[in-house]
């Protein structure tokens, strides 16, 4: 027992100084080292104080001094005085700030706004629709059909890169709605698909009844789904909605699956409420800026068919007239002699009064609400962009005015805001019509040097 005792010991003092020797080299957790001491800890770091950063607040718009106000009101009657031997001419002039009018001439007369009518449309979709709405593209199935389902959307984009194109409004992907399309196919194999495009919520004519046919150019039919607005090259198309269905089909077909036919249809009510895949449009707000900087026809007509369903009104044209009433009625703002008959100005028996269009961008620059600040991103600027792009180019005027103009056979508007050189912020409207025996370049000219002269103030 005694030599297996002293073997037990020796074999513990061999593991302990086994132990001490690795932790002695910290092989091993343990007390001993043979390593440099370590430093002490830091202490933990305190953060800096930073000073205050106090943002100054915009300086608020200059009043105009009287006399400056004169020159105004001289102006205007300088302006009046040049165009009267050739058309009807209506303007004012106001002070943001104040609302004050500086210079007025038969500021309640209806004149054909051509599309300056897209100013109330802008008010009337932000307001009703709200500025982050979307509008769905669909694609749903029923046997061997594949329903496309238009929401709302005219510029579908053909693929991915499309939607990434630099400034471009597309974002419903229809090569996404393809994919899902043809993964269906393939789960229910059963020969060729047919593509049925339904275009069902919207109803009555594509053109406006009271729109010249030879303006018929200057938009496409009016439907709930497009591809680039309806647009093909310089052109619109005469079967936009086909042609996004054309658009799906040829997709389908290279990705193997074989397509019988495209035409439109309504879809089932169980395949719309269960559908394979949808994608979105870009915002309300983004549309907006886009009707307005471009003077779109198309999305403005649109817009004025989704205010007209929004509000439980036949999604037609006299369905969109009768809600973009409605809206400006109950917003307060002044119609007497207001006649609605489109929402993209290119009617010629639409009539708008200066005081509507002024009551609407005051609104927009002293913010009334949270939808209408949307509208002013959207106004062209002077020397700049859309349609305001090659005017407004000498003195004071470029980047200090913006703009919504108009333009028809014999009708030139322009209504807008306008900074003077001495800091005033004015809000604008001009409607002209009725011009005979002169050149519309040169009431434009017109009214470019009036606006110049007061940006000169």
């Amino acid at each position: 027992m005694k030599g297996k005792a002293q073997i037990a010991l020796s074999l513990v003092l061999l593991l302990a100084g086994g132990y001490a020797f690795a932790d002695a080299f910290d092989l091993t957790p343990g007390l001993l080292t043979l390593g440099p001491r370590a430093d002490a800890a830091a202490p933990y770091p305190q953060p800096t104080p930073v000073p205050a950063v106090t943002i100054p607040a915009a300086p608020a718009p200059a009043e105009l001094e009287d006399a400056t106000a004169a020159k105004v009101a001289a102006l205007g009657q300088e302006f009046a005085a040049r165009l009267a031997p050739t058309g009807q001419v209506s303007y004012e002039i106001r002070e943001a700030a104040t609302g004050r009018v500086l210079a007025s001439k038969d500021a309640k007369v209806p004149r054909i706004p051509a599309s300056n009518m897209k100013l109330v449309t802008a008010r009337v979709a932000l307001e009703t629709l709200g500025p982050d709405r979307r509008f769905a593209t669909s694609v749903a199935a029923s046997g061997t059909t594949i329903h496309l389902i238009g929401g709302g959307d005219v510029f579908l984009a053909p693929d991915t890169a499309a939607t990434q194109v630099p400034g471009t409004i597309a974002r419903g992907d229809l090569s996404e709605l393809a994919a899902a399309a043809a993964t269906y196919a393939r789960e229910h194999p059963g020969g060729s698909v047919s593509v049925v495009v339904d275009t069902s919520l919207f109803a009555g004519p594509e053109y406006a009844p009271t729109l010249d046919p030879v303006n018929h150019d200057y938009v496409a039919p009016i439907t709930p789904l497009a591809l680039n607005g309806g647009a093909v090259g310089y052109h619109y198309s005469a079967t936009p909605a086909l042609d996004a269905g054309n658009a799906l089909a040829e997709q389908l077909r290279g990705a193997g699956v074989e397509v019988a036919e495209v035409r439109l249809g309504q879809a089932p009510k169980e395949a719309a409420a269960d559908p394979l895949a949808t994608v979105h449009s870009a915002s309300v707000r983004e549309l907006v800026d886009r009707m307005l900087t471009e003077s779109d026809n198309t999305l403005a007509e649109t817009l004025g068919h989704l205010v007209a369903r929004e509000r439980g009104e036949s999604a037609d044209f006299a369905g969109a007239a009768r809600a973009t009433r409605a809206v400006l009625e109950e917003l307060g703002y002044p119609l007497e002699g207001v006649v609605i008959s489109d929402n993209s100005g290119l009617s010629e028996t639409n009539r708008l009064i200066c005081a509507l269009q002024l009551a609407i961008l005051e609104d927009a620059v002293n913010l009334s609400d949270g939808t209408v600040g949307a509208l002013g991103a959207g106004l062209p600027v002077a020397a700049l962009n859309g349609t305001l792009a090659d005017r407004l180019t000498e003195g004071a005027a470029p980047g200090m005015i913006r703009g919504k103009t108009g333009t028809l056979a014999d009708v030139v508007s322009l209504s807008g805001v306008l900074r003077t050189r001495s800091g005033a912020l004015l809000t604008f409207s001009i409607l002209t019509d009725s011009h005979h025996d002169v050149s519309l370049l040169d009431v434009r000219a017109a009214e470019d040097a009036f606006l110049t002269a007061m940006a000169e103030l």
